[in-house]
């Protein structure tokens, strides 16, 4: 059997993101000599490294220099109208089935978004 470490969590966590290292790194320097700041980019580097270690306030950090925010996947609502009008402009649809979907919508039997997915399916099928 592998023996267990006490403080396994404790895993640097310029590991896990090394561009947050980076650019935390590059942040830290300051304008003076190219022989100076080779050795306060190494001593930075290294310090950075030592301190980082997996606690929630270092992940959060290193997670926000590391990662771009993402947009929803969340899909956008529609409006009766909305609704109306693309059904309406489907041109895969007999006008009967064009007022049933309408009459649909008008009754709140269901969503605008489920009709309109709906009326597409039935243009598809034509």
């Amino acid at each position: 059997m592998k023996k267990i470490l006490a403080n396994q969590n404790n895993i640097p966590l310029a590991k896990l993101y090394p561009q947050a290292a980076k650019k935390r790194a590059v942040a830290k320097k300051k304008v003076l000599t190219p022989s100076m700041k080779a050795a306060l980019k190494k001593k930075a580097v290294t310090n950075f490294m030592k301190g980082m270690v997996t606690t929630n306030a270092n992940i959060k950090k290193l997670r926000e220099l590391n990662e771009k925010p993402k947009p929803s996947k969340k899909a956008k609502s529609l409006t009766k109208d909305e609704a109306r009008k693309r059904i309406k402009a489907m041109k895969g649809l007999s006008a009967n089935n064009k007022f049933l979907f309408v009459n649909k919508l008008n009754l709140n039997q269901q969503s605008p978004r489920r009709v309109v997915r709906m009326a597409r399916e039935m243009a598809r099928l034509r």
